[in-house]
């Protein structure tokens, strides 16, 4: 079995390797079985990521959120403290650029979210296992985040990023449920 940071590299690769047109294609994919899920008609607010190159671009399902009345709220990473906080979504000119390089909410002007008004958190990830486990980018945060979050979490992936066994650390935390272009799988 590959370690994480081995793949994290080899993911990395293979979705910078994806055609744009197969890309978009599959995103749209994701993006109907999210909105059409149980998981997301029942919630009011929505935790998701502003995502980063690789990733799948969140937009469209964040103007989709809003559109319905949905709060939408995305995560800021505090460095000095290993701490996450969601903060309420309202445009994409509030962001600041984190040390990171992500895009994240200004806490000082907008509204934070409790945990538990989050209905449904999108976990974001570079590697899945069928379980549920993830790897992501190696920092933790969503896995502290995820030992006292207690509804419910989807992640949307590429088929690639999709593995049978996956090294699984004592922190980790798997998501509910994982949605592909292809399908949903239920952990």
């Amino acid at each position: 079995m590959l370690s994480k940071t081995e793949l994290r590299k080899q993911c990395k690769q293979l979705l910078n390797k994806k055609p744009l047109q197969t890309r978009e294609y599959e995103e749209e994919k994701i993006y109907e079985r999210l909105t059409n899920s149980v998981e997301w008609q029942s919630s009011k607010t929505v935790g998701l990521t502003i995502p980063m190159n690789h990733e799948i671009d969140t937009k469209p399902i964040i103007e989709k959120g809003l559109s319905e009345n949905k709060r939408i709220v995305v995560p800021k990473c505090h460095i000095h403290d290993r701490t996450m906080n969601f903060y309420t979504f309202t445009s994409y000119s509030a962001l600041k650029r984190s040390s990171f390089g992500i895009l994240e909410p200004d806490e000082e002007k907008a509204e934070m979210a409790h945990q538990n008004d989050i209905n449904l958190l999108v976990v974001p990830g570079l590697v899945f296992s069928v379980t549920g486990y993830r790897v992501g980018h190696g920092a933790g945060f969503y896995d502290r985040y995820l030992c006292t979050f207690m509804n419910q979490t989807i992640s949307i992936l590429f088929e690639e990023q999709l593995y049978e066994e996956i090294p699984v650390g004592e922190h980790d935390v798997p998501v509910q449920k994982l949605i592909t272009p292809k399908r949903e799988l239920i952990v």
